[in-house]
């Protein structure tokens, strides 16, 4: 049997929140006790917008001494900047830095996150981890101070969002 069957294509927050709507809607509870998060300690607000605008409906807004930290410090590079890479190939080059995937760097914080998209193709019209709203968030929301990426920007937009939480049409 498939993991989709039993609902493990979703985190167990979303299955725990489709619980509780459902829930309500068979008026077993009266309303939803649920929290949003509304500010971040950790992201230049450059990075937050994103998410703010995608993910939290506008409402998560940046820590005032996290803004004045990210903002004012000597940090050498741009909070957020995207790469497009052609025909782009993953080569590994005894680098120093931390190469993970995407979950693996979920509960975690760099003061730089490089996302390399490279594999992305036109042809299969899609990326994996951009299907889903809430991995996308957890890439884009790892970076303290900068957040990199590169990819083949057609297929990133084309690809992007294809999951349902976005039926809307989400831009990158």
């Amino acid at each position: 049997m498939k993991a989709q069957e039993y609902g493990y294509d979703q985190s167990m927050m979303a299955r725990f929140y489709k619980l509780l709507e459902d829930n309500v809607e068979h008026n077993m509870i009266g309303r939803l006790p649920i929290l949003q998060l509304t500010v971040q300690y950790r992201m230049h607000p450059d990075i937050c917008l994103f998410p703010s605008n995608y993910v939290y409906n506008r409402s998560l807004k940046t820590n005032r001494q996290t803004e004045t930290n990210r903002c004012s410090s000597d940090w050498p590079f741009q909070p957020y900047l995207v790469f497009d890479v052609g025909d782009g190939s993953e080569r590994r080059d005894n680098e120093p830095a931390e190469v993970d995937t995407v979950d693996g760097f979920q509960g975690r914080q760099k003061d730089c996150v490089i996302v390399t998209c490279v594999r992305a193709n036109t042809m299969q019209g899609s990326i994996g981890f951009l299907a889903s709203l809430q991995r996308l968030n957890v890439t884009i929301t790892r970076a303290k101070y900068s957040l990199f990426i590169l990819g083949h920007l057609r297929t990133l937009m084309v690809g992007a969002f294809s999951g349902p939480e976005c039926s809307k049409g989400c831009p990158l």
